[in-house]
């Protein structure tokens, strides 16, 4: 057993784990400090390379002579040039996240809807949206619809009538126009007074910004993917839950419209959403003593929440 943090996290384990499978002898001490560099990149290359000398001098001589033993395979594999579009672009294998890159790469391809994304936003990133829409910290519904928001797969009106599946295509709430995907997030004249709320209370998270920061944002933008430019003066982090639970309560004020025929106040329902979201992350985080990530995630740098007797605030 090597008694090693470092090593047990990135996999090696056994003094096993750093002998070669398919030859004998031990793996070279460039191949270890890789893995475990991967692991832990703060940890510097002379500490890992140190501990791998350290362990194989300690090791027993009866340990050595097994391992150099010809007990696996006597032919050592070979490695042929990689080539791409018919150039060799190394002569031998380069890291392991080198080679899962060129396999997703092989077999996988962009979503669809990326390229009507792109025609429509020129600074739509595909990375840091994805990112967003998966962080672990917000609530699984919130994250579901970000997925149908970014896939286009949210079935509107507009798409139930062109489907035969409703009578016509407009919006359930404002009955005037179709209801598109646009329409539904933004467009809508019944969020007008909405917008002006959320766009009011972000810029009191916001404000500690530069101006030059807030006035590159769009608010369209961030309502649909979130808030992709991160600074050191906001809660990015805290930003972006606001934002998916407003895409949330949009979606449940029309889905209670379509099926109970119903229209319920969005900004009372979005307050009382965010106020739970929030005491439940909380409360989470308190119990799995983790009270460090409901800082990062929430509370730093954040005007708005405030903590008091072990309550949770939110100044709207």
């Amino acid at each position: 057993m090597l008694y090693l943090k470092t090593f047990i996290e990135a996999g090696y384990v056994k003094s096993k784990d750093i002998a070669y499978e398919c030859k004998p002898g031990f793996l070279k001490e460039s191949y270890i400090q890789e893995i475990v560099s991967e692991k832990f990149p703060e940890v510097s290359e002379n500490k890992i390379l140190h501990a791998v000398r350290n362990v194989l001098e300690t090791l027993p001589d009866e340990y050595k002579v097994l391992v150099e033993a010809n007990v696996h395979v006597s032919k050592t594999p070979v490695l042929n040039p990689m080539i791409k579009d018919g150039v060799q672009i190394c002569s031998l294998p380069s890291t392991t996240s080198f080679f899962y890159q060129m396999l997703v790469s092989k077999l996988s391809r962009e979503p669809k809807s990326v390229s009507r994304w792109r025609l429509m936003y020129a600074d739509f990133d595909l990375r840091k949206v994805q990112k967003i829409m998966n962080f672990p910290f917000l609530q699984s519904d919130c994250r579901e619809i970000a997925f149908k928001f970014f896939h286009r797969i949210i079935f509107t009106k507009e798409r139930l009538f062109k489907c035969r599946i409703t009578k016509d295509s407009l919006c359930p709430i404002c009955s005037t126009l179709p209801e598109s995907l646009n329409h539904l997030i933004l467009e809508c004249t019944m969020l007008t007074r909405f917008n002006d709320f959320v766009k009011n209370f972000l810029h009191n998270i916001l404000y500690k910004s530069s101006d030059s920061y807030i006035n590159d944002l769009s608010f369209e933008f961030m309502c649909i993917f979130g808030l992709t430019k991160q600074n050191k003066y906001i809660n990015y982090y805290f930003v972006n839950s606001v934002l998916a639970i407003r895409r949330f309560c949009i979606v449940k004020r029309r889905n209670i419209a379509m099926l109970e025929n119903k229209i319920i106040d969005i900004e009372q329902y979005f307050k009382s959403t965010l106020v739970k979201n929030v005491n439940y992350a909380y409360e989470h985080y308190k119990r799995n003593n983790a009270l460090q990530l409901f800082e990062k995630y929430y509370s730093e740098n954040n005007p708005v929440l405030i903590i008091r007797d072990n309550q949770i605030q939110i100044d709207f």
